[in-house]
């Protein structure tokens, strides 16, 4: 958090989307693409709005199918219709050989749940696959207990502070050449009182 400017990056968001960032590349792209995001809590929606801005159709399966359908109908447009519901896991990683781990769930998924194009993305701990299951995987999975998250909360702290600069430094040149008698209020604009020079 940044007591100055009362921004945060929450670790949850991060991880999700470090961790869909990195799904992102192990398949060379996701636009166009459906993707099994596995938990709806924080770091599973923020993977599911990371993946659809990707361009990835998500098909959201959570243990409580309830919290899918909220999460579901609290996008807008045409986020809500790149998104699916499913409630029978078996059959959801059957169709589906590109997946997000958001569970806290260990082993979950099994030897018979990967084929030689899956690839996984898991920040959840434990790990949600079985012994099987990550020797059949090997390097197709993703997956770590901190690191992505922690460098991905980094990078959007970064993010925050560039946006801060580049904003105070356009103003800068905006106001610059400008006296107090140049500006009067107006009532046009989006904002409906804009500023506007002689």
């Amino acid at each position: 958090m940044n007591a100055e400017s009362r921004q945060y990056v929450h670790n949850s968001d991060a991880t999700g989307k470090g961790f869909a960032a990195g799904l992102d590349l192990m398949a060379n792209g996701v636009a166009d693409k459906t993707v099994l995001v596995m938990g709806c809590g924080t770091v599973g929606q923020s993977a599911i709005s990371t993946l659809l801005g990707y361009g990835a159709m998500v098909t959201i399966y959570d243990i409580d199918s309830s919290k899918c359908r909220v999460y579901e109908n609290s996008l807008a447009g045409a986020a809500s219709d790149r998104t699916t519901v499913a409630t029978d896991i078996r059959a959801a990683l059957s169709r589906h050989t590109l997946v997000v781990d958001a569970t806290n769930a260990a082993g979950i998924i099994s030897a018979e749940d990967i084929s030689p194009r899956t690839f996984i993305a898991a920040p959840g701990i434990p790990l949600g696959l079985s012994r099987d299951a990550r020797n059949k995987i090997a390097d197709r999975l993703l997956h770590d207990p901190l690191q992505i998250g922690v460098a991905t909360m980094g990078m959007e702290a970064v993010k925050q502070i560039a946006h801060k600069k580049r904003s105070a430094y356009r103003a800068r040149l905006w106001f610059a050449p400008l006296k107090l008698r140049d500006i009067r209020p107006c009532n046009t604009g989006v904002l409906g009182n804009t500023l506007r020079c002689r």
